[in-house]
């Protein structure tokens, strides 16, 4: 069996709008053919590129987006995830905490903490780490700002 063909990309995070040509407001169908305008020589998927797509199921909870209407929340890991992920011009593969906040202050003001993470709810983003006490940034998501 041959081994799968690696291929890489640059993923830039717009707070509020996209995650790569990946937008927020996109159905499972769009994308599918967001995934193809990639242009990619082997098959990819979002997992392939650390990317989760959500949708507010009818218990207000999040459901992948296939299975329901248009996505709503979009995320990336961006620990160990082998594609380039650019926030605002900069690197955000295996970000530090510390740096994170840092970089998220630098466009959005004071962000808001919480057990897991933190955010910047008007600019429409927020960070989550995998366990509370990890010095380094597991995922990043993108979702509609939100205004107060």
């Amino acid at each position: 069996m041959a081994a799968k063909q690696e291929v890489t990309f640059t993923i830039e995070i717009i707070p509020g709008e996209s995650i790569g040509p990946f937008r927020l407001g996109m159905t499972s169908t769009e994308l599918d053919e967001a995934i193809r305008s990639l242009g990619a020589d082997v098959p990819i998927t979002l997992d392939d590129l650390g990317i989760v797509a959500w949708s507010r199921g009818d218990d207000g909870g999040w459901i992948n987006t296939n299975d329901a209407g248009s996505c709503v929340r979009l995320g990336i890991r961006v620990c160990s995830n082998d594609h380039e992920i650019l926030l605002k011009g900069q690197r955000v593969n295996d970000i530090g905490n510390d740096e994170a906040i840092q970089l998220f202050e630098s466009f959005a003001g004071k962000v808001s903490h919480s057990y897991g993470g933190f955010d910047a709810a008007k600019a429409g983003i927020d960070a989550v780490r995998w366990e509370n006490s990890d010095p380094w940034i597991d995922s990043i998501f993108v979702m509609e700002p939100k205004t107060v």
